[in-house]
């Protein structure tokens, strides 16, 4: 069996070829062999993020690893064929090797990241890695020297530093940062180490016996050997600790007796091993060279008797942080179909930066296998937000409450708190969700919003907007350019918005000793920004920047008819100092636009379900695993306490046709429900990177990937359908045409009952609409044209019978005449339809209905998708129910108006037609939503309904009016469709003329009854009964 990568249809762009990820190759270096319990466990770490997306990982690990080795190792990996290499670099300079070596890959399009040692190359000027993700192995020694300082002062006078190997730029900066510290306190402190095994546990022993020395920090290897020294050596225990470094099973166990080894200094393996791969896997992708930060920082971390769950997380980790289904440890594994992410996005699904986010959240569910459930609402505000972030602790508490363990883990891993706007509302509604749930918090954000230094998120990806302007000016100043615009386009001078972009770029740009101006714009009118580039190109200018995305497009059109357009002398150009799109990146791409700042909109989706995902693996919220705060990549000298991953700015100054292709997309759809949605639950199109969708093949097959379409049978029937409907109402719309002068149809209103069929002629002729492939067009059609003409009918039946009430029912309880005309039954339809026609723009201006790919049928060697429409399921069940609501009323007034006498009650034949609709609706709305993935089914009920639904009102509404009519009589239809040849009692001997003569004579007949009512009522009697005839005349309205 093999495999095949074909397009996804349900998650695809198709503009942009999907990425497959079996191509990808990703080699990984280290210097320690397997059989140690961190490289182990880093390596857990890794393949879990490999396995999940099906990549290809290449291991080198040795027991004896010089930097002969480690060179060798690299060019095998690269005869090898890997993309991307993950590699621990030993060194501190880029002289030394490896570095070259790796600096000559670089520049031959093999991404590189470093591991484990290797942080002093994220700052370099001369090579850096696309990313490190480690330990800070300085600030290792410093944070175990000052726990030892002021936790166990009695042992700290005077401590020595075991280095494995000196000359490793890990082991070295770790003793540095012991020693450094010990010696600024006033203490002694000493490195030790040797190369060979046996000199090793003689210096160990040495140090134990020594008398004056009261603890050894083990910066690398060989910590059981020390824990075991001290054991074996009469009197050491109490008077000699062993600062071990990681945690692993053997210092896991000494820790929970924590009379040798007091506590460890971890640096997180397993999320070391996942970040990397999963970093390394997005940036290929992304076609990403890097984002701003560059440390992911995921030690130094004091491990001691206090961490909640110790017994836990050694138990995790000697199990080696199994997932469910785990065959050696069924009952510790994570079960990941259960875990769930919650993203609360304060956005819009039409805002380009966000439906790019999007992207990522749907991969990234894809990749860890949890459920990512996402809140969105286009008009969303703060306190919606919030109230939503309330209720998810509420409903953990709930769950809590009901559960048989209340301490049982949540299965809520992680919240992405996506907000446009400010995040300081939700501050206490987060504090609620970590008393509640533990769970981790996450921002993600175009904007870094000042200090947040206050508020409670866990952890920030975001964009500085200083340093994006800082460094824009910085860039153009370098390349030549001494005039600068930049475009305000917003009127809030201060840092939270994207004019602190401007701002910041202007001063710097000034503080060069260039010329810095700018010009305020409407990002959304273009006049305005043509206005603004020409007076800019007045000024002199010679590059303009924009802040935001909105008003990219139009300022290079601006350019572009000026003229003076492009890069070199007597030229004119244009940056983006805070978003890309196509556009701009495609005027790149042809060299005429100068840069664009890069932050990452994919990644800030991607990233954040995968770090929770490793998080929950390694025991959860409590359980450490998480990345730390790097302080050296907080921009604007923001003192923070909690990690900022900077997403941008990142200048690019080149793209190649496929990034211009990929890294857009175009609008998301909208939520399927009110309230979360699992994100996988969402066919997306046009999506911001697509990845293909490995299919499994037997050898010499070709997997296809078929598209639905009906067949010409189904097309030509439906086809069949809407043709004898419509001439059926084409028919009945021609017999009322006929006979319109005659009594019983100019008895009511000639103009709504015309109004009544066309509609129906138009439902039926158009019902093959439902065969033709799906479209955005064709969906917006459908919604209108149906919703609309529906409602028209469901209105004029409405008004219609609300006019026969409303006469018989109030002359016969006050005995005034209720108005009848033709305007008062206008002015009803108009009201009736004027909801669903405002229903229905609403619908199409702020969520229009798409049409998605949706798969119908898989195989072994095919997968079916077929075209389907997909609607707002809010704005779709708001015109259902108000659908459902006219139905009811007229059912309503039909009750009341049932005992009328059956003379006058032409509208029991409206009741007949409000009925067929009325249980029409309840089968096939149900229907439709169950048949929603099956074409064919959902057809026939679509055109079957329809025909049988619309034909059956016709025939109630205009059948007993037109055969009255073909009689040329001049009495009640309902009588003649009874079959009574005349009325009962007195009857019109003469045709009436025209309706208002049918009124007034029963008006008269009725306040002659209300006369007898009242001489009864009064004890007289009445020797003669004049005959009325009760069925003298019917109302036809």
């Amino acid at each position: 069996m093999s495999t095949i990568a074909v397009d996804d249809p349900l998650h695809s762009n198709p503009s942009c070829p999907c990425f497959n990820q079996h191509g990808m190759k990703i080699g990984l270096v280290l210097m320690d062999p397997t059989s140690d319990d961190f490289v182990k466990t880093l390596l857990t770490g890794a393949q879990r993020a490999a396995d999940d997306r099906d990549l290809d990982l290449v291991v080198y690990s040795a027991a004896s690893f010089d930097i002969g080795a480690q060179q060798a190792a690299i060019t095998s990996m690269v005869q090898r064929g890997v993309t991307s290499l993950i590699v621990q670099i030993p060194v501190s300079l880029s002289s030394m090797a490896p570095v070259p070596i790796l600096k000559g890959l670089a520049g031959q399009g093999i991404r590189i990241g470093s591991i484990v040692a290797g942080e002093a190359f994220t700052s370099s000027p001369d090579f850096q890695p696309a990313f490190h993700v480690g330990n800070d192995n300085y600030q290792a020694g410093v944070l175990a020297a000052t726990k030892l300082l002021n936790a166990y002062p009695a042992f700290a006078a005077n401590t020595v530093c075991f280095n494995p190997i000196s000359g490793l730029s890990n082991f070295d900066l770790r003793c540095s940062g012991w020693i450094t510290t010990m010696k600024a306190a006033g203490k002694t402190a000493s490195q030790i180490g040797a190369y060979g095994k046996s000199e090793s546990l003689a210096l160990i022993q040495q140090a134990v016996d020594s008398g004056t020395v009261k603890a050894m920090f083990m910066a690398g290897a060989f910590k059981g050997p020390a824990i075991d020294a001290v054991r074996g050596t009469p009197g050491a225990v109490g008077r000699f600790l062993v600062i071990a470094f990681e945690l692993d099973s053997v210092t896991g166990a000494e820790l929970q007796v924590s009379d040798v080894v007091p506590f460890i200094v971890d640096t997180q393996p397993y999320l070391q091993g996942y970040t990397a791969v999963t970093l390394s896997a997005a940036f290929n992708l992304t076609e990403t060279d890097a984002m701003a930060t560059r440390f992911f920082r995921t030690g130094p971390v004091i491990v001691d008797q206090t961490t909640p769950n110790l017994a836990r997380r050694v138990q995790l980790q000697s199990a080696g942080y199994p997932v469910c289904p785990s065959v050696d440890h069924p009952t510790i594994c994570f079960n990941r179909t259960a875990a769930v992410v919650n993203n609360v996005m304060n956005a819009q699904t039409y805002n380009g930066f966000w439906s790019i986010v999007r992207s990522g959240l749907y991969e990234a569910a894809v990749d860890t296998g949890v459920q990512v459930h996402e809140w969105l609402d286009n008009s969303a505000t703060d306190t919606k937000m919030a109230a939503y972030l309330s209720t998810l602790a509420q409903q953990e508490v709930q769950r809590r409450d009901a559960s048989a363990q209340p301490n049982a883990t949540s299965p809520m891993i992680g919240v992405v708190v996506a907000a446009a706007g400010s995040w300081t509302h939700a501050a206490a509604a987060i504090d609620a969700l970590h008393a509640a749930v533990q769970v981790p918090v996450m921002g993600i954000n175009k904007v870094l919003v000042g200090s947040q230094t206050q508020h409670s998120y866990d952890s920030y990806m975001l964009m500085s907007n200083q340093e994006a302007g800082r460094q824009a000016a910085q860039f153009a100043w370098k390349h030549g350019y001494t005039k600068m615009t930049c475009f305000h386009e917003t009127s809030v001078v201060d840092w939270t918005s994207s004019d602190a972009r401007c701002y910041v770029a202007e001063s710097t740009f000034r503080a060069l000793g260039g010329q810095a101006s700018y010009i305020r714009v409407d990002p959304q009118n273009a006049n305005t920004i043509a206005q603004a580039v020409a007076q800019a190109i007045q000024n002199g200018t010679q590059i303009v920047f924009s802040e935001t995305s909105a008003a990219l497009s139009p300022t290079i059109d601006a350019l572009k008819a000026s003229g003076v357009y492009g890069i070199g002398a007597g030229k004119v150009t244009a940056a983006s100092i805070g978003d890309t799109n196509a556009y701009m990146l495609a005027e790149l791409d042809a060299g005429r636009y100068l840069f664009g700042v890069h932050q990452s909109a994919f990644l800030q989706g991607y990233l954040p379900t995968c770090l929770f995902f490793a998080r929950a693996v390694t025991g959860g919220y409590t359980d450490g695993n998480r990345l730390l705060p790097d302080p050296s990549a907080t921009f604007d000298g923001t003192s923070v306490t909690y990690p900022i991953i900077n997403a941008g700015p990142v200048i690019i100054t080149s793209a190649s046709s496929r990034y211009v292709n990929c890294s857009s997309a175009l609008n998301g759809p909208t939520m399927l429900n009110p309230g979360p949605n699992d994100i996988r639950d969402f066919g997306f199109q046009y999506v911001a990177w697509p990845r293909c969708d490995v299919k499994p093949v037997q050898s010499g097959q070709v997997l296809q990937v078929n598209t639905f379409s009906f067949s010409s049978g189904h097309v030509g029937s439906s086809i069949a359908v809407s043709a004898v409907g419509g001439i059926l109402a084409a028919g009945i719309l021609a017999a009322v045409g006929v006979y319109r002068k005659r009594a019983a149809m100019k008895s009511g209103s000639v103009r709504f009952t015309a109004v009544l069929v066309a509609c129906s002629l138009a439902i039926l002729s158009l019902a093959f609409l439902f065969a033709m492939p799906a479209s955005r067009q064709l969906c917006s059609w459908r919604l209108a044209l149906f919703s609309i003409l529906v409602t028209v009918v469901l209105s004029v039946l409405f008004a219609k019978m609300l006019r026969v009430y409303r006469v018989f029912a109030n002359a016969m309880t006050n005995g005034k005449k209720a108005s009848t005309s033709d305007v008062r039954v206008l002015r009803d339809v108009l009201v009736g339809t004027s909801i669903t026609v405002i229903i229905v723009i609403l619908t199409l201006a702020i969520n229009p209905p798409d049409a998605v790919n949706v798969e119908i049928a898989r195989g072994s060697d095919s997968v079916t998708v077929a075209a389907m429409c997909q609607y707002n399921s809010t704005w779709k069940w708001i015109l259902y129910g108000y659908l459902a609501l006219v139905v009811l009323l007229g059912c309503y007034i039909s009750y009341k108006s049932w005992d009328i006498p059956s003379s006058f009650n032409e509208a029991r034949f409206l009741t007949a037609a409000f009925y067929v609709i009325f249980f029409t609706g309840i089968v096939i709305i149900p229907l439709t939503e169950l048949l929603a993935e099956q074409p064919q089914a959902l057809l026939l009920v679509n055109i079957a309904g329809m025909f049988m639904a619309t034909v059956a009102v016709l025939l109630c509404s205009t059948g007993p009016k037109l055969i009255a009519a073909y009689k040329n009589l001049a009495v009640a239809t309902t009588q003649i469709s009874s079959g009574s040849s005349k009325p009962r009692g007195q009857t019109f001997q003469t045709t009436l003329d025209s309706r208002d003569q049918i009124i007034k004579q029963l008006q008269a007949q009725i306040n002659e009854l209300q006369r007898e009512n009242a001489a009864l009522r009064t004890g007289k009697t009445r020797e003669t009964t004049q005959a009325t005839a009760g069925s003298a005349g019917a109302i036809v309205l």
